[in-house]
């Protein structure tokens, strides 16, 4: 029996109808994904907590949110957490982020007793979690009868520190999220900006890593 080495295989290839349906699809595929990825990535589901978290890098305008929230809401404490600040970028005079973060909520109103400020080791990788583990250590020392918190943070970073914070605090600590917008770039536009686009994919990719890690 002959075998032809060189025998010609069949290649199926779209016809036109087939490659103009491709194209639609794709094109209603990027439509759903432009307008829902943001507030999919943007989640706001506050909890009834006692303890208000917030991530001490936040501008100005979102500690402004975090300061309203902690007026509404019941809350005994609101916790600042951030990393120390390198020599020489000291901010209001202060060494560490959440220190500079409590000091611009206490101008904002937010009694100074009820803030502290939480400093984390600084980590160039997995910076999310290593707050997240910081924040269970304090918990666990100082107010292990909590069993919810808030955590506020910016924008589409929202989703993915809730994912960081629950697999780090369940099952003793439910965790609630609040996404304070940003100021840069419109959220219901964000493809229209190089921030709000470099922001909302590199959210995206970072959700994904977090969920598969």
């Amino acid at each position: 029996m002959e075998i032809n080495l060189f025998q010609r295989q069949e290649i199926w290839l779209p016809t036109i109808e087939g490659w103009i349906v491709i194209a639609l699809c794709l094109l209603f595929l990027g439509i759903v994904i432009r307008t829902n990825i943001y507030p999919f990535l943007a989640v706001t589901a506050p909890l009834k907590a006692d303890i208000l978290v917030v991530d001490a890098w936040l501008p100005c305008h979102a500690l402004k949110t975090t300061a309203k929230e902690f007026y509404q809401g019941e809350y005994k404490y609101l916790i600042t957490l951030g990393s120390p600040l390198p020599p020489g970028f000291d901010r209001l005079g202060c060494k560490s982020l959440p220190d500079s973060a409590a000091t611009l909520l206490t101008e904002m109103g937010v009694p100074q007793e009820r803030i502290v400020s939480l400093v984390v080791p600084i980590s160039l990788r997995d910076r999310t979690l290593t707050a997240a583990i910081a924040l269970r250590e304090w918990l666990a020392q100082n107010a292990s009868t909590v069993k919810a918190i808030n955590l506020c943070t910016l924008g589409p970073h929202a989703r993915r520190s809730r994912l960081f914070f629950r697999k780090t605090l369940s099952p003793q600590v439910t965790v609630g999220i609040i996404a304070a917008p940003p100021s840069n770039y419109e959220p219901k536009r964000w493809w229209q900006s190089s921030e709000g686009a470099r922001t909302v994919f590199s959210e995206a990719i970072g959700y994904l890593y977090a969920l598969i890690r």
